[in-house]
């Protein structure tokens, strides 16, 4: 049997360690004050539009879909633009085969010339010969030997090879011609220059039909995507949207007499419903906008929060097939302040 000594001094130790927690969680808990709405996860919103006319020829994504950036979505098939390319291409093999030609017609210029120049030397050859064949008859008059007749003949056949020589080199100078034809084959090349350049951004755009995610984590939320496969589009029109992952909030509805006590950069609770806190984790959030505005007669109780994270750690960072995206439904819990313990609060009054 025990002693009964023994059995009161636990009795006693036992009530006073209990005495001594409950008086400590008195004055030292403080009571977490909160406001609690509902909401919905949102998020920042990207309208794709098509770059091109044509018709959809592949869908590679559907309705809730999370893509990567540059991952493609949809290819549109542009016959407009292939048309202009292909028409671009016969234009440019047109337009080298022009170049051809007055590269041939340049040869065929330098050449004439080449002769003409040989011919040219020739003529001014025997019009110094001549001349100094008429300078030595004059010398041949003076002094008799040869008559007047002989020296006006002489004379006229040195002003016939000068005409001869003077139309000759004015009928052949080729110097106009070469420059037209450089000023021709400088057009050519530049009309080459243009249309190449043309296709290049042609070329650009049609890749540009195979529509891909700007960025990383982004969710396709339009419906029914799969079903415009086949639809025409013409430049401009809007194909789909996509909501960015990356930047999550919740928007949260109060009522009237709890929107007063929000404030921005405000902690917040946030349970989705898709993701059971008990089993995973709350998520974490701040205040970052207030909607407390009347339009029309209807007040709006709407507070826009961030959405940081996970409270804590998931096991294996997985939601095994459950991820946080905008659509999903919850409750949240904004933090507006901690409220003290009465003991508590005239120990500070009293000891200030």
């Amino acid at each position: 049997m025990k002693n009964p000594l023994s059995v009161i001094k636990f009795l006693v130790i036992t009530t006073i360690i209990f005495v001594l927690v409950i008086l400590i969680l008195f004055f030292v808990l403080k009571k977490t004050e909160y406001v609690e709405g509902k909401g919905v996860v949102i998020a920042d919103k990207y309208n794709i539009y098509s770059p091109c006319n044509g018709r959809i020829k592949k869908i590679e994504k559907g309705f809730g879909e999370v893509v990567n950036k540059k991952e493609i979505v949809m290819e549109i098939d542009s016959e407009n633009i292939k048309g202009k390319i292909i028409e671009n291409e016969r234009l440019i093999e047109d337009l080298i085969k022009n170049l051809e030609e007055e590269n041939i017609k340049e040869k065929e210029i330098n050449l004439e010339d080449k002769n003409n120049e040989n011919k040219l030397k020739l003529l001014e050859i025997d019009y110094k010969n001549l001349k100094n064949e008429y300078e030595h008859d004059k010398i041949l008059f003076k002094m008799g030997e040869i008559s007047n007749y002989e020296l006006k003949k002489i004379k006229y056949l040195l002003g016939k090879k000068n005409i001869e020589f003077l139309n000759f080199s004015q009928k052949n100078d080729l110097k106009l011609k070469k420059e037209l034809i450089y000023i021709e084959r400088l057009n050519i090349k530049k009309k080459i220059t243009y249309y190449k350049n043309k296709n290049e951004n042609l070329k650009n755009k049609l890749n540009n039909c195979n529509i891909a995610s700007p960025y990383d984590r982004m969710t396709i939320i339009t419906n029914k995507l799969k079903n415009l496969k086949g639809a025409i589009v013409n430049n401009g029109d809007l194909l789909f949207t996509l909501a960015d992952l990356n930047n999550l909030k919740m928007l949260v509805t109060l009522k009237e007499n709890q929107i007063e006590k929000v404030k921005k950069g405000q902690k917040v609770i946030l349970m989705i419903d898709a993701i059971p806190y008990e089993k995973y984790s709350t998520l974490e959030g701040e205040v970052i906008k207030l909607f407390p505005q009347a339009e029309k007669g209807i007040t709006y109780n709407k507070v826009e929060v961030k959405i940081k994270g996970f409270t804590t750690k998931l096991k294996n960072n997985r939601l095994k097939g459950v991820y946080l995206r905008n659509g999903l439904k919850g409750k949240a819990k904004i933090i507006i302040g901690e409220k003290k313990r009465f003991a508590r609060y005239l120990w500070d009054k009293l000891f200030e």
